[in-house]
Order: C-alpha cells, then sequence, then structure tokens
C-alpha cells in the first residue's frame, strides 16, 4: 500500500529449463504490470548467494562463448551474478526515472490486451471485392477494430474483427454476406517503440502457446497487432494477458 516503485525480481526467459517456474514469474510480472505502478522487472539466471557459489566455475566458459556471434546474446542475458550486482541493479532502475518511464511502458502491455471476435467472408478473387465489402459495412455503421485479406482456394478470403458483433451479423444478414462461424482473436495497441511485441510473445513462448498467425503495424507513435492462438489456448492466453 502507497508503493512508489516496485522491484521485481523475475527469471531470464525464454529458457529451455524451469518452464513451470519460468511461467510462474512471467505471470509474476503480468500482475506487477496490471498495478500501474513504475516498476523496474530484473530478469537474472542465476542469482548466487552463501553456499551457492558453484555456477561461478562456468565464468570461464560463459566469457568464451560471449566471444562467439551464434551464443553472444544468450551468454550475455544468461551470465550468473552475484546479489550484490543484482542489487545493484535494482538501486541503479530505481534511480533512474527516464529507465523507469521506459520499462514501465515496456512492461504495462496486459492492459492494452484486448480478446475479439472475428469472422471472415469468402468473395471472389477480383479487384474491388474488398472496397466493395468495406463500402457496404460502413454504410450500415459497421465499426471495424482490424481487417485483412488474402487468397485462399482460388478465391479471396476477408477477415473481419468487429467493435460489436451484433452489429456485423446483422449488417453481414441485411447485404447478404456469408460471414463464418464466430472465433476468438486477441487484439494489442500501445505506444510504438522498439521491441514493442517481446514481451508479449515471450510472455505466450514461457507458457508454451503458439502463435498461430499475427499481424502488426505502427504509426503516429503508437503500433497494433491482432494476433491468434489455438482455440483451446484462448482462455489460457486471456488470463494470461489479462484480456479485457
Amino acid at each position: 500500500a502507497g508503493a512508489s516503485h516496485i522491484v521485481y525480481v523475475s527469471v531470464a526467459h525464454p529458457a529451455p529449463l524451469m518452464q513451470a517456474y519460468v511461467a510462474a514469474r512471467v505471470e509474476g510480472e503480468a500482475l506487477v504490470a496490471a498495478t500501474g505502478i513504475p516498476a523496474t522487472i530484473l530478469r537474472p539466471w542465476y542469482v548466487l548467494g552463501p553456499g551457492h557459489r558453484w555456477p561461478m566455475l562456468l565464468l570461464p566458459l560463459y566469457a568464451l562463448l560471449r566471444l562467439l556471434p551464434a551464443t553472444r546474446e544468450a551468454l550475455t542475458r544468461a551470465t550468473p551474478r552475484d546479489k550484490v550486482s543484482a542489487a545493484s541493479a535494482a538501486m541503479r532502475g530505481t534511480q533512474s526515472r527516464r529507465c523507469n518511464r521506459a520499462l514501465t511502458k515496456e512492461d504495462d502491455m496486459s492492459d492494452r490486451v484486448r480478446k475479439v471476435d472475428y469472422f471472415y467472408v469468402m468473395v471472389p478473387n477480383t479487384a474491388g471485392q474488398a472496397a466493395k465489402v468495406l463500402a457496404a459495412l460502413a454504410a450500415q455503421g459497421v465499426n471495424l477494430l482490424a481487417f485483412s485479406g488474402f487468397p485462399s482456394g482460388g478465391k479471396g478470403q476477408l477477415d473481419l474483427v468487429p467493435e460489436k458483433s451484433a452489429a456485423l451479423r446483422r449488417a453481414a444478414k441485411k447485404l447478404k454476406l456469408k460471414l463464418s462461424k464466430k472465433k476468438s482473436g486477441f487484439l494489442l495497441q500501445g505506444n510504438d517503440r522498439v521491441g514493442a511485441m517481446t514481451r508479449t510473445l515471450n510472455t505466450l513462448a514461457a507458457a508454451k502457446i503458439n502463435v498461430t498467425a499475427m499481424d502488426a503495424v505502427a504509426g503516429g507513435g503508437k503500433f497494433a497487432a491482432i494476433f491468434w492462438v489455438k482455440p483451446k489456448k484462448v482462455a489460457k492466453t486471456a488470463k494470461l494477458l489479462r484480456a479485457r
């Protein structure tokens, strides 16, 4: 209560080992982000203390592998740290307001994840079909959160993500558009920055949730992405990302 800053010790991820532990820590990161309190997220591989010094024997090997391009990034992230180093990093993060603001933006994406319905319609794969459908839906007052189109089986498939599914269904019936059955996806929105998608994708990877498709776009300082997972993973994904 009354905390002005949170320092949360998570774990380096994604990682090939300790999947359950990583998933628990990633969920903890999401809970911290959901508080809205400025936070520093530490993701060490090892934090060493009294009686747990054996990983230090690996330091010469770590130093050698960091010289190789193929292993440099992974080994830089996974190098063992002692408690003093970890505490110093936390203090540096706390004292740097600019860094804190960047980390808060980077780790606060769960509040901008929305579970959405989507439908598709099949149309002739000829010029102007998408324009015709979109214009007709707009005339019926249907607002789309996302749209994509691509060729499929000799026809064109138009994916429609409506703000209100009932409005799309009514319009489709009036326009004689054959909608598919309702399916679920996720809409992610936020401030554009380098690596904007990495936290969400790492969270899903740590929980062994495979993203089956994704589209993303950025402009005007903002970004948005629409992505899908397998139907049996929708509920787990919504809970993990705190989708609204």
